[in-house]
């Protein structure tokens, strides 16, 4: 009896094993998973989805195991795997970020598949944060009430790469002033503004979003400044300017305009740009500078409006030529290294000079170059070094033509400060030079004379261009403040600066010391260099031939006169 009570228990067992919801699938299921769409990070913690089967009356049965039918080779970093009825899913630091789609079916332990598949998204999500930047060409823009159109342009970059997929918009909480027109077509601005637009500076924010109007980085600025359609008026403090050459004048703009905004006004030369110079002070006004006789016309305008504008009419007299007695002396000026590197900039240590104006003193400061009897005092009390020096120097070196003290032009001796901090550096010192003073009309033909003691001396070298080696050299700019190299033709009625180099400690720094500071005597020759060709040789033969037959034309009238 025992015995047949456990064979019905057994058979209840195996009756209750295929009994819903423990009862096998029969084909005609449906697969739920839980969840159907996973998140998971690159280089983050796995994630598990389970699998539910149900049949046609809503009930759950029994399955084997899940598995991919989509038949899609896994990117590289993502891992899916299966364990009976769970899909764990990790995804490596390195996998892509993106959405991935698979195909999920139940199977029994035949590998029969028990249902439809159904669709399982993976969405992997980059560890890195990406960064984007945005700017805009140009980010401030002025524009005129009434006026034209104005475009920006704008660029993106994604971790430093260009990024072309992207859209710019207002950002959210914009809100214009009535009559400015801002509008965003693609990855570009249009901006412009009504007649009736208030005029003032408006700062807007613009962003880049993607396809999804996701945010892309931090928004940027836009500022636009409206300038009022009322246009304002400018005047010239002087309309008719009269300068002489080498002399110069100031010109100062006064604009007007009711709205109360302030404007820049920028000043240009119309005609005559080979007779004037200007600088632009940047405060309304600007330097003019006379350089050759003529007249020229300087004009001042409103920085956004080209036709307001004024003009002045220069006129550029001629000054005296010198005499060849008494020329006006050199004087020293504050130099001006130009536009050179920083390298440059670190060697060269621009000084204004010191004049001597007492002999002893000079004579003291260049080292006993000179003795007080070698120097003397110019028209205007400066210390320069005798001419007769200078003469007697060319005759000793040998290689110029010989000169005479007309043929000097003797600049002020000067000598600099001391300083710590420019030991070893080469010092360049400047003097204003009438044309006629430097004795030739090229520049690189400038006789330059260092005087080394008052029998000795060496000639600077003509350089044109400013560079770390520049002891014993000298150039010639044009006489302004903006350090341009001089390379016309030189016109003897025109002022000058004549630029020259004097290393601290070298065979040029008279006071015979590496202490930052420099003592020279220097001045320029009318001169040139001696011909050492052989014509010399053979136009002495010939004056000795012209002698000897003179000589023996000689001898018959000799002769007869003694007999």
């Amino acid at each position: 009896m025992l015995k047949k009570q456990k064979i019905i228990l057994a058979i209840l067992a195996i009756l209750t094993l295929f009994a819903a919801p423990g009862a096998w699938a029969d084909g005609n299921a449906k697969l739920r998973l839980a969840p159907a769409n996973v998140d998971v990070s690159a280089g983050g913690e796995r994630i598990e989805s389970r699998g539910t089967l149900m049949n046609s009356e809503g009930e759950e049965v029994e399955y084997y195991a899940l598995n991919d039918v989509s038949g899609q080779d896994l990117p590289e970093g993502l891992n899916l795997s299966f364990d009976h009825k769970s899909i764990f899913v990790s995804a490596a630091a390195e996998c892509p970020a993106n959405t991935y789609h698979f195909s999920i079916a139940a199977f029994n332990e035949n590998g029969s598949q028990l249902c439809d598949a159904v669709e399982f998204n993976v969405t992997v999500a980059s560890s890195v944060t990406d960064i984007y930047n945005l700017t805009l060409t140009p980010a401030s823009v002025d524009v005129s009430a009434g006026g034209e159109v104005l475009n920006i342009d704008s660029a993106l970059t994604k971790n430093g790469a260009e990024e072309t997929n992207y859209a710019l918009r207002l950002s959210s909480g914009q809100s214009l002033p009535a009559g400015l027109e801002l509008s965003c077509s693609g990855q570009s601005i249009s901006v412009s503004a009504a007649a009736e637009c208030p005029a003032d500076t408006y700062t807007i924010s613009i962003e880049a979003v993607n396809e999804e109007d996701m945010l892309l980085g931090s928004p940027v600025s836009l500022t636009v400044t409206v300038i009022s359609s009322t246009k304002p008026s400018i005047a010239l403090d002087n309309t008719a300017m009269q300068l002489s050459v080498g002399s110069s004048g100031t010109l100062t703009a006064t604009v007007t305009d009711p709205s109360g905004l302030p404007h820049v006004v920028r000043f240009s030369i119309t005609d005559g740009g080979s007779y004037v110079t200007i600088v632009d002070n940047g405060d309304g006004s600007c330097k003019v500078n006379g350089i050759v006789a003529g007249t020229a016309t300087v004009r001042a305008t409103v920085y956004g409006y080209d036709d307001v504008y004024a003009d002045c009419r220069v006129t550029v007299a001629s000054v005296t030529p010198p005499g060849p007695i008494d020329p006006p002396a050199p004087e020293p000026v504050k130099p001006t290294i130009g536009n050179v590197s920083d390298e440059v900039k670190a060697e060269i240590k621009p000084e204004m000079a010191a004049n001597e104006t007492n002999v002893a003193s000079a004579a003291e400061k260049i080292g006993g170059a000179l003795t007080s009897g070698d120097l003397t005092l110019n028209g205007d009390g400066k210390v320069t070094a005798a001419s007769a020096v200078a003469v007697n120097i060319v005759a000793n070196m040998g290689t110029l033509n010989s000169v005479t003290s007309k043929d000097v032009v003797a600049l002020p001796v000067f000598s600099t400060q001391a300083s710590p901090d420019d030991t070893g550096k080469t010092v360049m010192i400047a003097y204003r030079v009438l044309g006629s003073d430097l004795k030739k009309t090229n520049p690189a033909d400038v006789k330059v004379l260092k005087i080394l003691g008052a029998n000795s001396g060496e000639l600077f070298s003509y350089t044109n261009a400013i560079t770390t080696d520049m002891d014993k050299k000298f150039t010639i700019q044009a006489d302004d403040d903006t350090g341009t190299i001089y390379s016309g033709e030189i016109n003897a009625n025109v002022y000058y600066r004549l630029v020259l180099f004097i290393k601290d400690g070298g065979a040029f720094d008279l006071d015979r010391r590496t202490d930052g500071a420099v003592a020279d005597p220097s001045v320029i020759l009318g001169t040139d260099a001696k011909n050492n060709g052989g014509g010399s040789s053979g136009g002495c033969n010939a004056g000795l031939g012209a002698l000897a037959l003179l000589a023996i034309a000689l001898l018959p009238a000799l002769y007869k006169k003694k007999r």
